[in-house]
């Protein structure tokens, strides 16, 4: 009977998976750069605000995982993705916490409305709301960002 000798040599394995030149580090990045600019280009713009604040990372766990994160921490672009519901999350009318009236940008551009003692054009004014629909533009531009080459995905929607 033949015995087999196997040395697993721990350098080279942990450059190919963690290293930054590594092959499994450059697929994660190269995958997170292409997600950061779909999500980009699918970033509903008004101001270009929330377009400012989607960034992305690389965070490498040695001996565990290499992870390509792409966030945003502006509160508006939860509420874009998941959107309010139709009357917002206690499933009433969504109504201004000061007494008076909303006043929002009219991206529609119809024709400005003025409430009295108001003026400014290019602002709608209303007591309330229904709440926004959802607009996953972040779910969309994980699909389109991960179409790369042969690789094949998973993805499971969390929210």
């Amino acid at each position: 009977m033949a015995d087999v000798k196997i040395t697993l040599h721990r350098i080279p394995i942990f450059e190919l998976l963690y290293a930054p030149s590594g092959d499994v580090h450059n697929l994660v990045e190269r995958t997170t750069n292409a997600v950061h600019l779909a999500i980009l280009r699918e970033t509903p713009v008004m101001t270009g605000a929330m377009v400012g604040t989607i960034s992305k990372d690389i965070r490498v766990a040695p001996g565990r995982s290499v992870t390509g994160v792409v966030q945003s921490d502006d509160e508006a672009a939860l509420w874009v993705q998941q959107g309010t519901g139709v009357y917002g999350p206690t499933g009433q009318r969504i109504r201004p916490s000061n007494p008076g009236v909303r006043r929002a940008p009219d991206r529609k551009g119809g024709p400005v409305l003025r409430w009295p003692n108001r003026g400014g054009a290019g602002f709608l004014y209303r007591k309330s709301v229904a709440g926004q629909e959802a607009n996953p533009f972040m779910w969309r531009g994980l699909r389109r960002g991960t179409l790369l080459g042969r690789q094949t995905w998973t993805l499971n929607r969390l929210i």
